[in-house]
């Protein structure tokens, strides 16, 4: 599956007659917008799309569409005002997109109508299954077949994001679910990592990982559902650590004295098959700044292997700006480090290597230098995708890790790219609502993964 861009909406849950109560207040919010701003009249029909992404293979194209009809108002990306709504999850091949397939997942009465029953969706590895995580429900979907199967995931967190729910195979499920109550003390936590069979009943739920307090911040499930990473709350002397999902084992993460101090922050990022975490450890400044404010701090790098068939351990260092983002390429041969204008580079584990792209993407910017409007991520194996999003709109590029080769994407927000580089999918919503998704062709050429090294010594 690939996404570039998706809604994502966290609000509370709200449903039932009441909503008439906030009808004169939602009219009087639409009216004083106006249609000036994006304001579909209050009394119409309205429909989005969102969270397009292609399966695994780029052979099926998904999203979710949103619909709904009464005294709500579409003010610019969001809806206002009491509706009846519907949710449908739709799905084609990118080959033949006017034969739509659509599975209706929710339909009601919503008080808030940013409130969706689906929260979030994941293709299985082989993607012909679909998980379709819900607020009170959450099913699997037959793509072939457009039959469905429940996900009896029990009581499910509040913030469920797509970090808490992976496959395993095309038959199971792993998640992460988190309990809070107040004590005298402050906050306590209850984490527990389950592992399913779709369609099982939740009793028949196999629990691999409990513990409770308030020294466990978040678990980061890796892809394929092997391993997690269990990242400690800064300050508490936590070491991360690693759980093996099917034996329950955990086992700590060295990581140096300074990078365990008080104001150090680890940010997780899984290669995409699951066997190596890299863990970047901003190590606390003297003045004890933020991760995001400006300025340099040290990095020290950790890739961390599950086991010994993923090779040996790597740990090194460099000095970065502070809002440093990584996350591997697709290929899983590079970490690739954005920091904002500052910094953009390829880091090669092993043997280690940092591979500078500053003066390969540079050129192709344009604006303002200190909006910080351009940011790199990863698109495909050989490639990287330059984004620019402004006021005025969003420029999409794709550029290989050689910066030779250019290719203009979208300048739509809601987009995404096939596996295999053949397609591309966007969402056209200048027409609120009647929004269309459109794939076309994009044939994107295979571009070589393996750099020349920058001859910088290890």
């Amino acid at each position: 599956m690939f996404t570039i861009f998706g809604r994502r909406d966290r609000s509370r849950k709200s449903r039932g007659p009441a909503a008439t109560r906030h009808f004169e207040l939602w009219i009087l919010l639409a009216s004083i917008v106006g249609t000036a701003g994006g304001c579909t009249p209050s009394g119409g029909v309205w429909k989005w799309h969102r969270d397009l992404a292609f399966s695994p293979d780029g052979k099926t194209v998904l999203y979710a569409q949103s619909s709904g009809a009464g005294a709500g108002a579409v003010v610019g990306p969001a809806v206002v005002g009491p509706s009846l709504r519907t949710e449908e999850v739709v799905w084609f091949a990118a080959d033949r997109p006017e034969q739509t397939r659509r599975l209706v997942f929710d339909r009601g009465w919503n008080e808030f109508a940013s409130d969706w029953g689906l929260r979030f969706f994941r293709f299985s590895p082989s993607g012909r299954h679909v998980a379709l995580i819900g607020w009170l429900k959450s099913v699997a979907l037959d793509l072939e077949t457009g039959k469905t199967q429940p996900l009896h995931l029990g009581w499910l967190p509040t913030e469920f994001s797509s970090e808490n729910f992976t496959w395993l195979g095309d038959s199971g499920v792993v998640y992460w679910t988190e309990r809070s109550r107040m004590t005298g003390s402050g906050p306590w936590y209850t984490h527990e990592v389950f592992r399913q069979q779709v369609g099982a009943p939740v009793w028949r739920r196999e629990r691999v990982f409990r513990e409770e307090g308030a020294r466990l911040g978040s678990i980061v499930l890796a892809p394929g559902g092997r391993s997690a990473f269990l990242e400690g709350v800064p300050g508490t002397g936590q070491s991360p650590r690693l759980l093996d999902t099917s034996t329950g084992r955990v086992r700590e993460v060295h990581i140096p004295a300074d990078a365990r101090a008080a104001g150090t922050i680890v940010q997780p990022a899984w290669r995409p098959d699951g066997m190596i975490i890299a863990l970047l450890c901003h190590v606390a400044s003297p003045g004890g700044r933020s991760l995001f404010e400006f300025g340099d701090r040290e990095v020290v790098f950790v890739f961390e292997p599950i086991d010994e068939t993923a090779g040996g351990r790597v740990e090194q260092r460099l000095i970065l700006p502070n809002n440093t983002l990584a996350e591997w390429t697709r290929d899983g041969r590079y970490l690739l480090v954005d920091a904002g204008r500052r910094f953009y580079g390829l880091i090669q584990p092993d043997p280690w290597d940092v591979i500078p792209l500053m003066d390969k993407l540079e050129p192709l910017m344009t604006g303002d230098v200190q909006q910080d409007n351009w940011q790199v991520r990863p698109l495909l194996p050989g490639w990287l995708w330059l984004r620019n999003w402004t006021g005025e709109g969003v420029r999409n590029l794709a550029v290989d890790y050689e910066g030779k080769n250019v290719v203009p994407l979208t300048e739509v927000k809601d987009w995404g790219v096939s596996a295999d580089g053949r397609y591309i999918a966007e969402v056209d919503e200048s027409d609120l609502r009647a929004p269309t998704v459109r794939v076309r062709p994009l044939n994107l050429p295979e571009r070589p993964v393996a750099l020349a090294t920058s001859g910088r010594p290890s």
